[in-house]
């Protein structure tokens, strides 16, 4: 059987009046507000018990597939293509090596979506009725994408984003599963109850036993090479908005403030400075919020270190800050330093912005693109006529002499001896 709803041709949940999980249909949850379905035999959805749990000592997580554990313990079944660490579908490989069901058009072997037996290219499934858009039709009875209206929308007064699994609410207005960790308002990840910051969702499996938060199918952290990367030549940033370059290098969104080329942040199309994305909640603080709770980081938001009596902010998805040995460390062998920037080294092993004097390596001051002993050459940011006697460090005594770079009124830099 299918659901009556009209456009939408997922099968019917058992014991309902026609009805798909999406519109109704199905056992749902008894927990006190909760309209998820319910899991297995019990009366509770996955987020609140429902289903198989994972029987490693101590953790209740859902388990996964036809096992006892879940993602974390090896519950799921990975493919057997040598290096994948993908997830197996149906098959003991993942789709990209042949996995799962195969489309039955003739000379096709592209992956099925869906109870159809095409893919999506040959008709498997029914792409939205807006002209010129070849996105996937969500259910809803209107026969269009999400981006078009289709699917089920936020009841939030006068909002229009799609809401997220049975609350009727999108993410924004407290929709999907929410973090179970104190005070966090954030979403939680996949079936786990915590968001990605409080262990929730997959966890980084390089050979180091990492906990951090995996990114993307990778099943790789940030710093062990999760993630998709920026396409620009020798960085190694995470590409932003699918534009295949990161932040630095022109990719995301930018801020429409005009004349600003910062990055926009989420609910609006501004950066931090102009308005963009949640601010502090404290009496008279424009600033933005950071993490889930609600203020600035000198209100008390964001993440800080764990060591006792220290209130600086953790770096780096660690628990600590830099002092105490939070953040990216040089990769110099041996050197235990902060890494500057992202050259993965410290300022001692080349990191960090360095000095734009020519023939010049030393670091780059705070603000400024010269080293200390080179600023003083710099008017506007532009290195001025330097005379031949200061090829030299300047400020080097010479036979009781000391060089002054001194300006004059036109901005012109001239070298004056004086004796010690």
């Amino acid at each position: 059987r299918r659901c009556s709803i009209e456009d939408c041709d997922k099968p019917a949940a058992r014991g309902s009046l026609c009805l798909c999980l999406e519109h109704g249909g199905g056992k749902r949850c008894q927990f006190e507000g909760c309209v998820e379905p319910s899991r297995g035999h019990t009366t509770f959805c996955l987020l609140h018990g429902g289903g198989k749990r994972c029987q490693a000592d101590g953790c209740g997580e859902p388990a996964r597939g036809a096992t006892s554990l879940c993602f974390t313990h090896g519950g799921a079944k990975l493919c057997f293509h040598p290096g994948c660490e993908k997830l197996a579908r149906d098959t003991d490989f993942c789709f990209a090596h042949g996995g799962g069901k195969r489309c039955q058009y003739e000379g096709c072997g592209r992956s099925l979506r869906g109870s159809n037996v095409l893919c999506v290219e040959h008709g498997g499934i029914k792409r939205c009725l807006e002209a010129g858009c070849e996105k996937l039709a969500r259910g809803g009875g209107n026969g269009r994408c999400k981006a078009h209206g289709g699917g089920l929308r936020c009841q939030f007064q006068n909002c229009k984003t799609s809401a997220r699994g049975g609350s009727r609410l999108c993410k924004a207005h407290g929709g999907g599963k929410r973090c179970e960790f104190p005070e966090c308002s954030k979403s939680a990840v996949d079936t786990t109850r915590f968001c990605a910051t409080h262990g929730g969702g997959r966890r980084c499996r390089h050979e180091s036993n990492c906990e951090r938060a995996a990114l993307g199918s990778s099943l790789r952290c940030l710093i062990h090479g999760g993630g998709k990367r920026c396409h620009h030549e020798g960085c190694i940033r995470l590409e932003q908005g699918g534009t295949g370059l990161c932040i630095s290098h022109g990719g995301g969104k930018r801020c429409q403030y005009e004349g600003c080329l910062a990055t926009a942040r989420s609910r609006g199309n501004c950066c931090v400075s102009h308005g963009g994305g949640k601010r502090c909640q404290s009496e008279g603080c424009p600033k933005g919020a950071e993490g889930g709770f609600g203020f600035c980081i000198a209100h008390g938001g964001g993440k800080h270190c764990k060591i006792e009596g220290c209130s600086t902010s953790a770096r780096g998805g660690t628990d600590f800050c830099i002092a105490h040995g939070g953040g990216a460390r040089c990769i110099f062998a041996g050197c235990s330093t902060a890494a500057r920037g992202p050259s993965q080294r410290c300022k001692a092993h080349g990191g960090g912005k360095r000095c734009h004097f020519q023939g010049c390596a030393k670091p780059a001051g705070v603000g400024i693109n010269f080293c200390k002993s080179h600023s003083v050459f710099v008017v506007n940011d532009n290195i001025v006529d330097v005379p031949q006697v200061v090829q030299v460090p300047p400020y080097v005594p010479t036979t009781g002499i000391v060089w002054h770079p001194v300006m004059n009124e036109d901005g012109i830099v001239s070298i004056v001896p004086s004796h010690m």
